[in-house]
């Protein structure tokens, strides 16, 4: 039986430098995480990122390093297909894209303002623990054209298992869910603080792996797997972030 004042105080928001540690500890010291990447096929083709600073979606350099997000698009038939709307409308930023590339412009093309939370709260995370550049399903993978699907689709195992790190949404059931810690106001903690002689006690959450399987995330096949192809993951959950690798 588990202690049952064996907890610890959980913050309000995250602590990015605290999450950058666990990820630079694991790059620099765990080799078997490192060559995991390299034991997939690269992704010469159709590969666009978002630039977490400059909002934009941009082609991908030579040896980019990029986080990928894994999410649900939504929780039922009908979530789904509205932010499968979502995605479309942003076949704007495409539009732009293949005017650009037409034109020997250089591409790339603004993000629209209002995404979904888990979308917005994905770029900012990026952003803040120095990773610049993201990838997208929705986004990054223009939903109009057969060409780039059919190309991209069979490739998802090489997208995650390159990318530096995946965060994965498994706090809610859909796009709009959010990861809860990065904005002020989305994580809570609603446990019993207890003082015995000065000394503060609180009840402990159930372990990552209990709280991780009863969420939607890992009820889904096709999210399950970006999860397990990914080197290293940060999983948000309603009250915390788990890093593994």
């Amino acid at each position: 039986m588990r202690q049952p004042l064996s907890g610890r105080v959980i913050p309000r928001q995250i602590r990015h430098s605290e999450l950058r540690c666990h990820l630079d500890n694991c790059l620099d010291n765990h080799e078997q995480c490192f060559l995991r990447e390299f034991k997939t096929g690269t992704v010469e083709e159709h590969f666009w990122l978002i630039d977490t600073i400059k909002r934009m979606v941009v082609p991908k350099g030579q040896n980019t390093e990029y986080a990928a997000l894994s999410y649900v698009w939504g929780g039922s038939r009908a979530d789904y297909t509205h932010f499968k709307k979502l995605a479309l409308r942003n076949a704007g930023i495409w539009s732009t894209i293949n005017r650009l590339v037409a034109g020997n412009g250089t591409p790339g093309a603004k993000l629209p303002e209002n995404l979904p939370a888990t979308i917005s709260d994905a770029i900012d995370f990026c952003r803040g623990i120095g990773i610049r550049f993201l990838w997208i399903d929705s986004i990054c993978i223009d939903q109009e054209s057969q060409e780039m699907k059919d190309y991209l689709i069979p490739k998802m195992d090489s997208i995650y298992l390159r990318a530096i790190v995946t965060i994965i949404a498994a706090a809610g059931d859909d796009a709009h869910a959010g990861l809860p810690g990065v904005r002020p106001g989305t994580r809570s903690d609603n446990r019993d603080i207890i003082s015995i002689q000065g000394r503060k006690f609180i009840t402990a959450y159930a372990r990552a792996k209990e709280i991780i399987a009863k969420t939607t995330w890992w009820k889904r096949a096709w999210t399950f797997q970006e999860g397990w192809l990914s080197p290293r993951c940060f999983i948000f959950t309603p009250h915390e972030v788990f890093f593994c690798c």
